[in-house]
């Protein structure tokens, strides 16, 4: 929550030395998720974390679309459609 959380966030999601940004990016290229993380080579935190936070907040009773929405492009769903069912919410 402080100032080393938010300099993470931002790296996170603007750096190429991100592996999560790395990932992202290449879903939005439309390369497959598997092909992505073989040529990573590396773990990328967000890909796994994605999926739990959907599961907890489901068990839970949490109305979570972004983190529904994150899960289902991680099983292979297409980002732009993604965002445009997110939009029309």
């Amino acid at each position: 929550m402080g100032l080393s959380g938010a300099g993470d966030l931002f790296l996170t999601a603007n750096s190429m030395l991100s592996r999560n940004f790395r990932v992202g990016l290449g879903l939005a290229q439309n390369r497959e998720l598997r092909e992505i993380l073989e040529e990573l080579g590396e773990v990328a935190e967000g890909v796994e974390t994605s999926k739990e936070i959907c599961a907890l907040a489901q068990k839970n009773g949490i109305y979570a679309p972004i983190a529904k929405e994150v899960a289902l492009v991680m099983e292979g769903k297409n980002p732009r459609v993604s965002l445009m069912d997110l939009m029309k919410r």
